[in-house]
């Protein structure tokens, strides 16, 4: 064997104290909330916004924050839009704790993605809900601090996977609406996809919408242009493995196609979404993909 050169992979560690301050946090991701177009959601009665097809001359009584002010330096005079009113919506997360979302800090921008999405969905009137974390009752302010910490607590470890965090049917009950499961994914697929699968069946028949956001780094392969024999190490068991060979990243950027490709195929039938993000991309792109998974056509392309 050639000269060996050391690379930790993916080895378990902290996220940095500036990702877990959850002020810090709520910061971050209220300024991402509002960079970002806010998902919409359909349910039943009238509401506000929508079409300029479904406006209507303006008559008394009705409410002025309904004036679309556009239409009125138009045309001249006022008029209302009226549409199908937004549905309040419980939306269940799950954050993967496994040992590897510590590398690259996934588990920081995973957190910092969940804030992000709570922070747009209390502006629509809904709320995220952490899996498994008492929910206070109080204002959506104390909900929203409670989330926050409740994020920051969040500690990786060995021997956790995102399928066994992901609750029975039975057991989410009523109270979740959508579920969202965001981590790299590095298990194995059918539990994951069992288990997921499985939350989708809600209480008298209904259909729970479930996504799967896969949240890796480039970080999660190995350095480019490495001879002899690498030294990685697997976060969740801790073991040394030696890799021979300079083809390392090649095969194992092949591998984790080929892996989000199954999970893809075999997600499908069961109507779960899976949406692939980055770190490197930030987590505003990140969150215009799960907004459109969760509430499709909500956000235009490039929005």
């Amino acid at each position: 064997m050639g000269a060996g050169v050391a690379s930790e992979m993916s080895q378990p560690g902290t996220p940095t104290d500036a990702s877990r301050d959850w002020r810090a946090l709520r910061l971050r991701a209220e300024a991402i909330a509002r960079r970002v177009r806010e998902g919409q959601h359909r349910g039943r009665g009238p509401g506000l916004g929508g079409d300029p097809d479904d406006a209507h001359p303006y008559t008394p009584g009705d409410p002025a924050r309904a004036i679309d002010w556009r239409l009125l330096a138009r045309r001249g005079r006022p008029f209302v839009r009226l549409r199908v009113q937004e549905a309040s919506v419980r939306i269940g997360v799950v954050i993967d704790r496994s040992a590897s979302m510590a590398h690259a800090d996934k588990l920081g921008a995973a957190c910092e993605l969940v804030a992000s999405l709570a922070s747009v969905a209390r502006r629509t009137g809904d709320r995220v809900l952490l899996i498994g974390a008492h929910a206070p009752p109080g204002t959506p302010d104390r909900r929203a601090e409670a989330l926050y910490t409740q994020l920051r607590a969040i500690e990786p470890g060995r021997g956790r996977t995102l399928a066994s965090d992901i609750p029975s049917p039975g057991s989410l009950g009523d109270g979740v609406d959508a579920l969202v499961c965001v981590g790299d994914t590095f298990e194995s697929v059918e539990p994951l996809v069992r288990a997921l699968a499985g939350a989708r069946h809600a209480p008298g028949g209904r259909r729970r919408r479930v996504v799967l956001v896969q949240l890796i780094s480039r970080e999660d392969l190995p350095a480019g242009g490495l001879v002899g024999s690498t030294l990685a190490v697997d976060p969740e068991t801790g073991r040394r493995v030696a890799i021979e060979g300079g083809a390392v990243r090649e095969r194992y950027a092949e591998a984790l196609d080929a892996h989000t490709r199954q999970l893809r195929a075999r997600l499908a039938p069961s109507g779960c979404r899976l949406v692939v993000a980055r770190v490197e991309e930030g987590t505003g792109a990140a969150l215009r993909k799960l907004l459109r998974a969760i509430a499709p056509g909500a956000i235009p392309s490039g929005g």
